[in-house]
């Protein structure tokens, strides 16, 4: 007697903890499968490029950049910077726009490197990659 009990309260437990996690699943897998940008901020120096990339989203991507004067997108994604300001690209998939802002800076600091050889003094200038 005292067994089927147990029994009938395991199986009482099983079914609920099993109905729950039925009930709370297709939430889960719902804000999983929602499509996100792999950047929302970037910075890039005039005339270097970076790719943006959307996940969770088999839809098509259609980009688009706010300032095309400064920062150009390619139809994979790929952002080039033209010159020094700020632009924003939008990402389009299905109804969804992801954004990401794009900073793009001159590199104008200059690096000295001294050289000393045994016989002569050179001073070599290179700008820096920032």
């Amino acid at each position: 007697m005292e067994r089927q009990k147990k029994f009938k309260l395991m199986l009482t437990l099983l079914m609920i903890s099993l109905a729950a996690a039925l009930y709370f699943q297709p939430a889960c897998a719902e804000a999983a499968s929602s499509p996100k940008l792999n950047k929302t901020k970037l910075t890039l120096i005039v005339k270097k490029s970076a790719t943006l990339k959307v996940t969770n989203s088999k839809k098509s991507v259609t980009w688009s950049s706010s300032n095309p004067k400064v920062a150009s997108v390619s139809r994979k994604g790929k952002v080039t910077a033209k010159k020094k300001g700020t632009a924003t690209i939008t990402a389009k998939t299905g109804k969804k726009k992801l954004k990401c802002k794009v900073t793009v800076k001159k590199c104008f600091k200059i690096i000295l490197l001294r050289q000393f050889y045994i016989l002569s003094k050179q001073i070599t200038m290179r700008t820096c990659p920032c």
